[in-house]
């Protein structure tokens, strides 16, 4: 699965700050070291040659010209060309390089003197010798960059960001160890070696990215197969190349002209380069690279409107990014310049020249941002050409203005500021010109409406804080207890005084961005607006679309912005819907127990509060509507948060689906102004401000009722057929997709008489992708005529945005259990076949398939537990639910019953209900009769079942049966699924808890899984063994699945081969419970000589419990003399339980007449210690051998 441009963006600026930090840390060593002296000059002008290059056969040339065409390969399946391609390219770029390299050995003294034009002779040989040492790295980063670029498309983007880190590594080992031997020229070897360290450490990292996304990537020196592809990527590059060059024709000009300025010119520039490039990396190239996979994948799939959307956020990201940061530089340029450089050589004067030149490049940080981001766009759609045009214009311009603002008193500072207009004048003419392809393709222009208030409100907001640090900062900086801190590598009163600046200038910021949204509509009428947030699913989605549908028939003029999760459910259905939608970031609470997980969600949650904070400032709703899932989580606290300082007057509604609510939930509903609840016994959570509306149903569904429906049906349905609508939800369903692929076989036969409709669903993780595990089982168990045979009465589809056309023409629909969907099924008044989900909060599907199948609407299929390639999975026999759909389809007078009785079921006003609850208007009079477990037995926990069994099974062993005490043979038949699926439970506990239920309920098909845990030797997570656990499946469990065989009593020979290996478990009570169950079953046993020798060798075990249960196993099983001199051989044992075992094992051969010579057995036995260390009047060993003495001598007499 693809990451989101969010999560991608966030891994960039992880990545790309670590690495710029380290990137920071080389120029303050090379400032420390050489300051802005001519040693940097020098440095500066020869590292102008492979920077060219760098861009021609590095980045530029593999993001914007490789990258698409291989992007088109992988598409399209073929990953051999693509590979293919791939080496061809670092092939050509290899010899390029090395061709380049060695032409400019030759070119260098010339190069020099036209960089260098300044310079004073003797130092034209200095650089000169500098260039040498530099060349290589022109070929070392060329190679790394092409390597990183597979990584960027292979989603490894925090390897990708945290690969430069070596080249500072590189350049700071060289200059620190190198300086006393090379002098100046220590800044280049160590740069060189840098470059080859990037390369080289992501060779691995590709290879590992590689095997994880699957796509087989090889690499062949040389290939003779003639392609229109390398053709291509050269056709790109050759645009690309102008761009550079362009781009580069401007720096040299720069360098040039400063040459000509006082020394230091050249390297205050080269430092203030280094200080932009800082947030222009860490911001303006994530949001770049960020969307370069998503955008070439929106191209690919024609999808304009997305293309649109994601343009748009990589725009807004810039601003808001970049406008803040360009003013809280310009307003505190100097202390920032002094807190990066001022040490060793870099002294005052250099603070100020270096300071003036990034105050003016600081001017066109948004202009960089948006070239970042359009200089991305545009090779996706294959028009680099519009680039190297802008490029081209405003390289003519940057030089023009830089021979202007040269001649001026800011000298070196006009070339900056050229550079920043150039940039800015870039950024608009990419933009114009992308409105331009927009409108070719279809879309609306980006304009004011989508971007003024995102401008308007920043730019206000930048201005507010940028002027509390400006006059901040000299306040701080005369605290005398900052004064008075070390000067140690960097002043730290100073930076401590710039931190605090820049943090009041950011709360200021932010403070101002809440106010703005909360003013700005001031009391004015106009429009409600309202967000609605909720989704991950379509069970959460579609209810906000039903009830936007509702406010707006109340309000036709109601704006709505949708605030989700990009890449689920509601990235599809939301856009579709047409309903503008943005994006934050929000992950599962994973509970309160310490771990990554809870660390993760805590930082989610804080940026996803932010990225909220921003959306209802510049949107400022009037409602807020959530409706479940942990995207919602971040909004409601960001609106309490402001309603708290009085920035907003968002009123919050919560739609709560299910009849327990979710942990956030609960904690986010206390904040709401009023929680909407579908169950009436969900109330309890909520006994202040909840209200029972029920389930809202789109009217996008209800109206498929009237003349128009199946209007919009995507395929033709042959006449006459019986049609099945089989989903698993937006998301999809694993269990049912496999399901219903292996129902097929057995459909087959009555092709000419049903049609199937398959919604596959979206759900795309490592895990498990819908589609892809779909197609791939049809090809696996079918062969090309069963294939054909199937498509004539099969349709797939991944998600049906038309749902109520199927709806519409469906006979029988197979679903989850979730409240979303059956509400809608009822409302079309359809038959439900519910294959509802186990273990979920509060068991909530399982309710409402209870309650819908007592209602008589519908019948339920419970998920099995069965083995698959060594794990347990959750899931139904594709024969079972053959059968059990074609049952319900042959009694045609039923399923039409069902359809009534499953209209009638529930509330069909419940987005009414909500709208009224909304507005504040009188509730409109329907019954409310949504589905509710009032009228059904309430459903035990697993613990409270457990409990209940176990106290039967213990009253009267023999006799036992779990229908005594779960009356109900559906619920016994849901219990029974339920503790199945606990088998497939990452807690052991749970695990644990499922083989003890299996065995009590009697679970006979669950033989396999307990035998499958009884053998099971995976090693146990390195956590598990420092707290003594040895095995995945531990001790506990081994015991409780032997229990649980005991009391199933189905031996056999496999049964008999776990329960004989079980005796050589490492845990004792795994081979006590053994050797007991081995008695149990003793007049089964198939291999009694061999259970009878095993047992015997256990009979000096180092544990006495052991030994009590082998010695009575052997009474049961053993058959001669031998066992019973091995049980006598126990009359000194120093446990008087192993001794009490002994004999009564002995009591029960005399019993079975395996022992007939009474005499010399009342003789051994009579040297029996019949001593206990128990204080009580009644000792079982005395008792147990005087029965035994009786029994022979009774035995005696009668003979």
């Amino acid at each position: 699965m693809r990451k989101s441009f969010f999560r991608k963006f966030f891994d960039m600026v992880q990545g790309n700050l670590v690495s710029r930090m380290f990137g920071f840390i080389r120029e303050m060593v090379i400032a420390g070291y050489f300051g802005t002296t001519r040693a940097t000059d020098l440095f500066a002008i020869a590292f102008t040659i492979p920077t060219l290059f760098r861009r021609i056969l590095g980045e530029d040339m593999v993001e914007k010209a490789f990258l698409p065409t291989f992007r088109q390969l992988i598409a399209a399946g073929e990953y051999r060309r693509a590979w293919i391609l791939a080496s061809r390219i670092f092939n050509l770029m290899m010899l390029l390089l090395l061709i380049i390299m060695g032409l400019f050995y030759f070119l260098t003294p010339n190069l020099v003197r036209v960089i260098g034009a300044g310079l004073a002779a003797s130092e034209f040989h200095q650089a000169e010798v500098m260039t040498y040492f530099i060349l290589p790295f022109m070929v070392a980063i060329g190679l790394a960059s092409f390597v990183g670029g597979l990584l960027l498309f292979l989603d490894a983007t925090v390897t990708y960001a945290l690969a430069p880190i070596m080249l500072s590594i590189g350049v700071i080992i060289g200059i620190i160890a190198l300086k006393p031997y090379l002098g100046m020229y220590s800044m280049a070897v160590g740069l060189v070696l840098g470059g080859v360290l990037q390369f080289l450490i992501q060779i691995p990292a590709l290879i590992r990215a590689s095997r994880h996304s699957d796509l087989r990537m090889r690499y062949s020196v040389t290939s003779g197969e003639p392609w229109r592809e390398p053709k291509e990527v050269g056709r790109q590059s050759g645009w690309i190349f102008g761009q550079s060059v362009a781009s580069k024709t401007v720096e040299v000009v720069d360098r040039v002209l400063a040459s000509f300025l006082v020394p230091g010119s050249i390297a205050a520039l080269y430092f203030a380069q280094r200080l932009v490039q800082l947030p222009n990396s860490i911001i303006g190239l994530a949001v770049g690279r960020a969307g370069v996979t998503e955008l070439n994948d929106q191209v690919q799939q024609e999808d304009w409107q997305g293309f649109r959307n994601t343009v748009i956020t990589g725009v807004r990201y810039n601003i808001v990014c970049m406008v803040p940061l360009t003013v809280l530089v310009v307003v505190l340029v100097g202390p920032i310049t002094s807190v990066a450089f001022q040490r060793g050589a870099f002294d005052s004067s250099a603070v100020k020249l270096t300071a003036l030149a990034f105050a003016f490049y600081a001017l066109g940080l948004l202009g960089m941002g948006l070239w970042n981001l359009y200089s991305r766009v545009y090779p996706a759609l294959a028009k680099n050409q519009i680039p190297l045009y802008s490029s081209l214009l405003c390289a003519f311009v940057n030089v023009g203005l830089s021979l202007l603002l040269v001649r001026t008193p800011i000298k070196h500072g006009g070339l900056a500021l050229a550079s920043s207009i150039a940039f800015t004048l870039n950024g608009v003419l990419l933009f114009a010109a992308f409105n331009f392809e927009l409108r070719r393709l279809g879309q609306k222009g980006i304009g004011w409406q989508d971007l003024g208030d995102t401008l308007l409100s920043t730019t206000v907001a930048s201005g507010v804080g940028g002027l509390t640090a400006w006059i901040l900062f000299p306040r701080f900086s005369e605290i005398h207890l900052l004064a008075r801190l070390p000067h140690l590598i960097v002043h730290w009163g100073e930076v401590v005084a710039l931190g605090l600046a820049v943090a009041a200038g950011m709360f200021m910021f932010l403070l101002t961005l809440g106010y703005w949204g909360r003013f700005r509509g001031g009391g004015a009428a106009g429009p409600e607006r309202v967000i609605l947030t909720g989704g991950g699913t379509g069970g959460h989605v579609n209810p906000a679309l039903a009830i936007a549908e509702a406010i707006k028939q109340k309000e036709p003029h109601s704006q709505f912005l949708y605030v989700g999760l990009r890449g689920k459910a509601e990235s599809v259905i939301v856009t579709r819907a047409g309903y503008p939608i943005r994006y934050v970031l929000a992950s599962g609470y994973p509970g309160s127990q310490p771990s990554l997980a809870l660390v993760r969600f805590v930082c989610a949650l804080l940026v996803g509060i932010m990225q909220s904070f921003y959306h209802i400032a510049t949107f400022r709703p009037g409602t807020i509507v959530g409706t479940g899932g942990y995207v919602s989580a971040p909004v409601i606290f960001a609106n309490t948060l402001m309603r708290g300082l009085g920035m907003s007057r968002a009123r919050v509604f919560i739609h709560e689906q299910n009849s327990v609510p979710g942990k956030l939930n609960q904690l986010i509903g206390r904040r709401a102004d009023k929680v909407l609840l579908t169950f009436p016994e969900t109330k309890g959570f909520f006994p202040e401000n909840g209200v029972v509306v029920g389930y809202p149903v789109r009217h996008s569904v209800t109206s498929m009722l009237s003349s128009d429906r199946g209007k919009a049906m995507p395929l033709p349905i042959p006449e006459g057929r019986r049609v099945v609508f089989a989903f698993g939800g937006s998301q999809g369903s694993r269990t049912i997709n496999r399901a219903l692929v292996g129902a097929l076989a057995y459909l087959r036969p009555r092709r000419n008489d049903i049609f199937v409709i398959h919604g596959v669903g979206l759900m795309k993780t490592p895990e498990y992708h819908a589609w892809e595990d779909t197609s791939e089982r049809l090809q696996r168990e079918y062969n090309e005529q069963e294939r054909e045979q199937i498509d004539s009465f099969y349709y797939a589809q991944d998600y049906f945005h038309n749902i109520g056309d199927i709806y519409a023409v469906s006979d029988l629909i197979v679903c989850r259990g979730g409240a979303g969907s059956l509400n809608e099924i009822s409302a079309m008044g359809k038959s439900a076949l519910i294959i509802p989900k186990a273990n979920l909060p509060g068991n909530h599907q399982v309710m409402n398939a209870r309650a819908m199948k007592r209602a008589g609407g519908a019948e339920v299929i419970f998920e099995d537990t069965v083995k698959d390639g060594g794990m347990l999975l959750e899931e139904v026999e594709g024969q079972k639910l053959a059968m059990k759909i074609l049952s319900l389809l042959d009694a045609k007078q039923r399923l039409e019953e069902m359809g009534k009785c499953s209209r009638a079921f529930m509330n069909h006003y419940a987005a009414e209900r909500i709208a009224a609850q909304i507005h504040g208007s009188p509730l409109p009079s329907s019954s409310l009769n949504d589905i509710s477990a009032k009228d059904l037995d309430p459903l035990l926990s697993d613990n409270e079942l457990l409990w209940r069994l176990r106290s039967a099974w213990q009253e009267d062993q023999k006799q036992y049966e779990p229908r005594k005490v779960i009356v109900d043979a559906d619920d016994l038949d849901y219990y029974r699924h339920r503790a199945a699926s606990l088998l497939t439970s990452p807690s052991w506990p749970e695990r644990n808890l499922g083989v003890k239920l299996i065995g009590l309920l009697k679970h006979q098909e669950k033989l396999s899984s307990l035998l499958h845990l009884l053998a099971d030797r995976t090693p146990a997570s390195r956590l598990q063994k420092f707290f003594g656990g040895d095995y995945r499946q531990v001790g506990f469990i081994r015991r409780n699945a032997l229990i649980s065989l005991q009391i199933l009593n189905k031996w056999g020979p496999e049964v008999e081969a776990r329960v004989f290996e079980a005796l050589d478990d490492g845990y004792y009570e795994v081979r006590a419970q053994a050797a007991r169950t081995m008695g149990h079953c003793a007049e089964e046993l198939l291999q009694k000589q061999a259970v009878t020798e095993k047992l015997l060798s256990l009979i000096n075990d180092r544990s006495f419990e052991v030994v009590r249960e082998v010695a009575l196993a052997l009474g049961a099983v053993g058959g001669n003399r031998e066992v019973a001199k091995g049980l006598l051989g126990l009359k000194e044992h120093h446990y008087w339980q192993v001794r009490e075992a002994a004999l009564r094992a002995v009591t029960m051969l005399v019993e079975r007449e395996i022992i007939t010579d009474r005499d010399w057995l009342l003789k051994e036995t009579s040297r029996f210690i019949l001593t206990t260390t128990d204080f009580r009047s009644y000792f079982d060993i005395k008792e147990t051998y005087r029965k035994l003495h009786a029994l022979c001598k009774g035995d005696e007499e009668e003979d």
